[in-house]
């Protein structure tokens, strides 16, 4: 039981410390983009630190979420308007739009949020979170008798 406990706390920890690395080096798997929300711009679909998964589509529609590179800054806003040439986008906290971008700058759609794996890996660099971590365990370890 012990073992079974203990290795189900490893299992969660290492996927939530994958899901939080691939995010934060924004790498990209089998063309899916991971990138972790730094602002709250887009309250309360995407909250800061939610992780977003980002996938390229051939076309986009208005409501989509999109995320695009205007210069060195990677933007998520949701699709306002679009035209011929230009795609116009807004953050839904905003209170107005963003300058217009074309197709070229967007990285892809949001295809996937995970809320508690971002909340999780904000709590994880925490240096106090750690400690936790490792007293709950402990606990664990002292507490639960061993089945013989």
């Amino acid at each position: 039981m012990k073992k079974n406990i203990c290795t189900a706390i490893i299992i969660l920890l290492l996927s939530i410390l994958l899901v939080n690395t691939l995010s934060m080096f924004n790498i990209s798997v089998f063309g899916i983009h991971w990138f972790k929300v730094g602002s709250g711009s887009m309250e309360p679909t995407l909250k800061v630190n939610d992780i977003i998964l980002i996938k390229k589509e051939n076309e986009y529609f208005i409501n989509d979420i999109i995320t695009f590179k205007d210069n060195d800054e990677i933007i998520t806003h949701r699709i306002i308007d679009i035209n011929d040439k230009e795609i116009t986008t807004k953050g839904d906290a905003n209170n107005k739009e963003d300058k217009p971008i074309t197709k070229d700058m967007i990285i892809g759609k949001i295809i996937f949020k995970f809320h508690i794996f971002g909340f999780i890996g904000y709590l994880l660099s925490k240096p106090l979170s750690w400690i936790l971590i490792f007293v709950i365990g402990l606990g664990f370890t002292i507490m639960i008798p061993e089945k013989k």
